[in-house]
């Protein structure tokens, strides 16, 4: 069984716009946590499991995905209705505009 979701195009970008604001909280916060970690102990060049590394990557995947949801929020058509399916709601992080 298929299951096929008919959302508003105004509430699908309020929600790319809402998600492009959480990504962005996200990687300021994994940006400040990877200063505060660097700042207490240098590492050894190259290592394995760095944790700054780890806090920077973090904070690249997040800043990706605010890109992502804001080239969606500028280009989703507001007047239509929009046509979803069970994977978009993984993908498109809609779980929240759901509940």
């Amino acid at each position: 069984m298929a299951i096929r979701l008919l959302i508003p195009g105004k509430e699908l970008r309020a929600h790319f716009i809402d998600r492009v604001k959480y990504h962005e909280s996200k990687a300021e916060a994994y940006e400040k946590q990877a200063r505060e970690v660097a700042a207490l102990a240098k590492p050894e060049p190259y290592m394995s499991g760095d944790p700054t590394n780890q806090l920077l990557q973090s904070a690249r995947s997040h800043r990706d995905k605010a890109q992502y949801f804001a080239l969606l929020a500028r280009y989703v058509d507001a007047d239509s209705l929009h046509e979803a399916n069970i994977h978009d709601i993984n993908g498109l992080e809609l779980g929240e505009l759901l509940a």
